[in-house]
C-alpha cells in the first residue's frame, strides 16, 4: 500500500522521489525539496483554519440594557456566558 502511494507520488512529480537500496529508501534532492514545499502548505492550512475558526468567535463588547428592579435581579445574576472568554460585569 505505501509502495503504491510513494510509485503514484513520484509519478504526479515526474521525478524521482527517492533513492532505493534494498528495502531502504533515501529521499533525493527533489524528496527533500518536496517535504519543505509540504510543510509550508500544511502549515498555510493550519494557520488559514486558526484564522477561520477565530473570526468566528463573537468578539467584543455587548451591552444589555434592563431595568434594575426586575429584570436584574430575575435574569441577569443567573446568565451564564456561553463562551468561556465572555466576561460580564455588573
Amino acid at each position: 500500500m505505501v509502495q503504491l502511494a510513494l510509485a503514484t507520488l513520484e509519478r504526479e512529480a515526474k521525478v524521482p522521489l527517492f533513492e532505493r537500496a534494498g528495502r531502504r529508501l533515501r529521499r533525493t534532492a527533489e524528496g527533500r525539496r518536496l517535504v519543505r514545499h509540504a510543510h509550508i502548505v500544511l502549515n498555510a492550512l493550519d494557520a488559514a483554519e486558526e484564522d477561520l475558526r477565530s473570526a468566528s468567535t463573537p468578539r467584543g463588547p455587548v451591552r444589555v440594557a434592563c431595568f434594575a428592579t426586575a429584570a436584574v435581579t430575575a435574569y441577569c445574576p443567573r446568565w451564564q456566558p456561553p463562551e468561556p472568554a465572555i466576561r460580564s460585569r455588573t
